[in-house]
């Protein structure tokens, strides 16, 4: 069934087209001026949907959104000042016939295609351009009626209907966006907390570490080089223990001692920084899953944006969950290859995660006059502390990041570690050289004595990734 809107009655026809506008990828609209009103309503806006729900309605005020897409520019450039001539609507399509200084165009929305299509038609029916739907909608009328499709009422009726769809549909969309972004941060964190209680398991052998060591001292002058094990009593259990401790035959008994010691020290240091990670993970997780909760729970945009805010001042990236509309179409951002600190002076340090991140944040992301460290000997994360052209490194934020290079390196848990620091602009990569190995030029070592209770703070203060 078809019917095209009378001259005399037709609220459209004659309108003049004055501006267009896609708040959303699924949504056009015309702004338009209507000079035979005799309403009082001079001015009034089409909304044409070909998304779910799809349709045509009117609506006072223009909604606002996203930045014109280019299809929208595509109608700007030809339908802007165009004056409505007919409309035609029926069970599946809508055609505006268009004209300006004789040229003429049309508007087609088409309800029965799978995505709904919104096109733009030249005077011989050839197609300038087309919107499809984002999904497929229900070929329904969405405006009008069988016996007077140019009543007002019903438009501005089928116009708030679209509108409360697409106010129902941005909120979904923000409180989806939001819902991701607490989902995958808690994994981020959720993984943390399991590495974390990793590093407490393999550090709780401090205690018996120190213990053998103990057992082991008073023999250990009189034993011979080449001794490859060592039998001992510990008297403080009951009943006895005899214990039969290997020895390394390469080295001296004594020294082998010493460093049981020395090595308990530092489980005992990396045991503290641990749990002092473990329970600032532990609070973010809890934060994280009271926001997810409230997020299930939003029934409205100002709800969501209420979370969104709370979110921002614990340190997550919410923009994207904030505003889904301009930022559904852009691809997603892949993971930095390194960490982000806060280390003195509000200052970022930042730590590569891997081989290839090392590489990566080295040669691609540090600029010639940033300072870039290293633990001496041992592989491990490439540091890069971020300078402005000329300055220099101050000592507090030159010690913080020594203090990263030594912890995210083959010498964690040492006691004294040396670092090495040089302008990025003396690193080099030679050709075929093994992914994250450079050679440096100018070096300057310092040596570090660990600081436990620096290193926790430094590690806590991690910002979470952009």
């Amino acid at each position: 069934m078809s019917d095209e809107w009378p001259a005399d009655g037709g609220v459209l026809l004659n309108a003049t087209i004055e501006r267009v506008d896609t708040p959303t990828r699924d949504v056009v609209t015309l702004c338009l001026r209507d000079v035979s009103s005799t309403t009082g309503r001079r001015r009034m806006c089409l909304v044409l949907a070909v998304g779910a729900p799809c349709g045509m309605g009117l609506v006072l005020r223009r909604p606002r959104g996203e930045a014109v897409s280019a299809f929208g520019m595509l109608l700007r450039k030809h339908t802007v000042g165009s004056r409505i001539t007919r409309v035609r609507i029926s069970d599946t399509t809508v055609s505006l016939s268009l004209e300006d200084q004789g040229a003429r165009r049309s508007l087609e929305l088409d309800r029965s295609a799978r995505p709904v299509e919104l096109a733009l038609r030249g005077a011989d029916d050839t197609v300038l351009g087309t919107l499809r739907g984002s999904r497929d909608a229900p070929a329904r009328r969405s405006a009008g009626s069988s016996t007077d499709p140019a009543d007002r009422v019903s438009l501005e009726d089928a116009g708030a209907r679209l509108v409360a769809a697409f106010a129902q549909e941005d909120l979904s969309q923000r409180t989806r966006a939001l819902a991701g972004t607490l989902a995958r941060s808690l994994v981020r964190l959720r993984r943390r907390a399991t590495a974390i209680a990793a590093d407490l398991d393999r550090l709780a052998g401090a205690d018996e570490m120190r213990r053998i060591a103990t057992l082991l001292a008073p023999l250990a002058s009189r034993l011979p080089a080449g001794t490859t094990s060592a039998r001992v009593t510990d008297w403080s259990r009951d009943p006895p223990e005899e214990l039969d401790v290997p020895l390394d035959p390469a080295r001296l008994p004594r020294e082998q001692v010493e460093t049981m010691f020395r090595r308990a020290r530092g489980f005992d240091r990396g045991r503290t920084i641990a749990e002092t990670r473990a329970a600032a993970t532990a609070r973010e997780i809890a934060l994280y899953e009271a926001l997810a909760r409230r997020t299930a729970e939003a029934s409205s945009v100002d709800a969501i944006e209420a979370i969104a805010e709370d979110a921002r001042r614990a340190g997550l990236h919410v923009e994207h969950a904030a505003d889904p509309a301009r930022s559904r179409h852009a691809a997603r951002p892949s993971a930095k290859p390194f960490r982000v600190f806060r280390a003195s002076g509000g200052r970022s340090v930042l730590v590569g995660k891997s081989a290839a991140g090392n590489d990566e944040l080295t040669l691609r992301v540090a600029r010639a006059h940033d300072l870039w460290l290293h633990a001496r000997d041992y592989p491990g994360s490439h540091v890069v502390v971020p300078l402005e052209r000329g300055a220099s490194c101050p000592s507090e934020l030159l010690v913080d990041a020594a203090h990263l290079a030594a912890h995210f390196s083959g010498a964690r848990g040492a006691e004294r570690v040396e670092v090495t620091y040089v302008e990025r602009r003396y690193v080099r990569k030679p050709k075929g050289a093994a992914v994250g190995s450079v050679l440096l030029d100018r070096e300057r070592v310092m040596l570090l004595a660990l600081d436990a209770d620096r290193l926790a703070t430094l590690l806590a203060a991690e910002l979470p990734p952009a």
